[in-house]
C-alpha cells in the first residue's frame, strides 16, 4: 500500500512547526499526497509522540527545560504547499542548570505552569517541509510565539517568571526521507538547528535556543492510520 504513495507530509514535535523566509540553500516540497491518490492530502491529521525525554536548551542562560513526554496532533493546511499546523502538550517539565562540562547539573526550583495553572506547557505552530542542497528533508517550524513558559512564583526560581519561545525551529527527517515507514522519525539538536542557515533562529526570550530530542509521527483516521508514508 505504501509503495503507491507519491508525495508526503511530515508533521513535527514542537515543537513544534513555516518558514516565512527560507535559507538560500533550501527549497520547499511540491505537494502532499497519500497513497498515490489524485486528491491532495489537505485536512488529514497525524499524531506526534516524543521519543523518551526532550529538552529546550538555552546555552546563554546555562539551562535545559527537560520534559519527560510530549504528545500532539498535526493537520495538513495545504497539500499543494506541503504545509501543516500542530499543537503539542509537553508534560512533566523540569529546569536544570548546565554545568561547565555541558552536562545536566542542579535541578532549579522552577515549576513550569500553563495558563490554567497546570504543571505543563502547551505549544503550537506551523511547519513546512524543505530540502537542503544535499536533498536531505527538514521540517521548518515557526511560531510567534510557539509557547509562553511560565514558572510558579514564590519558589525561588532565578529565571524570569514569564518568557516567550518564538522564531523558527529546525527538525531533520531521520526516516521516511526517500522511503516509506509507518512512523517517520524527526529529530532536532543544536547542529540540526543550524543546518539550513543562520536565519533560522529559535529564541527563548532574547536568547538563542534549540530543541534536543526526537519524535515519531503517524497518520490518523480510519482510512490512513496504518499507512506508511515519508518524504519522497
Amino acid at each position: 500500500m505504501g509503495k503507491q504513495m507519491r508525495r508526503v507530509l511530515v508533521l513535527s514535535m514542537l515543537a513544534a512547526v513555516s518558514a516565512m523566509a527560507l535559507a538560500a540553500s533550501a527549497h520547499a516540497a511540491d505537494e502532499v499526497k497519500i497513497l498515490g491518490s489524485s486528491a491532495l492530502a489537505t485536512g488529514l491529521t497525524a499524531s506526534i509522540t516524543q521519543e523518551g525525554s526532550g529538552a529546550l536548551v538555552v546555552p546563554a542562560l546555562s539551562i535545559e527545560i527537560v520534559c519527560e513526554s510530549a504528545t500532539g496532533t498535526g493537520t495538513i493546511i495545504s497539500g499543494p504547499a506541503a504545509t501543516a499546523s500542530a499543537t503539542v502538550l509537553f508534560e512533566k517539565c523540569e529546569v536544570f542548570a548546565i554545568n561547565a562540562k555541558q552536562e545536566l547539573g542542579e535541578l532549579l526550583p522552577c515549576h513550569v505552569i500553563n495558563e490554567s495553572g497546570n504543571l505543563h506547557v502547551d505549544a503550537k505552530g506551523t511547519g513546512k517541509v524543505v530540502l537542503n542542497a544535499a536533498k536531505e528533508a527538514f521540517l521548518l517550524a515557526e511560531g510567534f510565539p510557539f509557547a509562553t513558559v511560565k514558572f510558579l512564583s514564590g519558589t525561588g526560581c532565578p529565571l524570569p517568571l514569564k518568557t516567550e519561545v518564538k522564531g523558527q525551529a529546525v527538525f531533520k527527517l531521520v526516516t521516511g526521507n526517500g522511503s516509506e515507514v509507518l512512523e517517520p522519525l524527526i529529530q532536532s539538536s543544536e547542529t540540526i538547528q543550524k543546518a539550513l542557515g543562520a536565519g533560522d533562529k529559535l529564541l527563548y526570550g532574547i536568547n538563542e535556543a534549540f530543541v534536543k530530542g526526537s519524535a515519531k509521527t503517524r497518520l490518523l483516521g480510519e482510512t490512513h492510520k496504518n499507512c506508511t508514508f515519508g518524504y519522497l
